[in-house]
């Protein structure tokens, strides 16, 4: 396994993501399966990939600030803990 920093934990998981058209709106959905609720859409691939970075980027963050272990993506782990952003914020690191 490789611990990966936050750059490069989220572009393994935009490649895990899957786009499609909705038939009905024309929109793109985009979605991460690896990161339950994920979930964005937009009317443009472009637009709906950069929608989703700024998804995965608050799923991460909201999770590791609750304690939440992240999911491995095809042997890349990321290599932060929930203790190190707390002292981040706190000041105490």
């Amino acid at each position: 396994m490789i611990k990966a920093g936050f750059r490069e934990y989220t572009k393994a998981l935009l490649r895990t993501a899957d786009y499609v058209r909705d038939a009905q709106c024309g929109c793109v959905v985009a979605h991460v399966p690896l990161l339950p609720g994920c979930i964005t859409q937009a009317e443009t691939f472009e637009d709906a990939r950069d929608s989703l970075i700024d998804a995965m980027e608050l799923w991460i963050l909201n999770g590791l600030m609750q304690g939440e272990i992240m999911p491995e993506v095809g042997g890349i782990c990321l290599g932060a803990c929930a203790c190190e952003l707390e002292e981040c914020e706190t000041g105490d690191g």
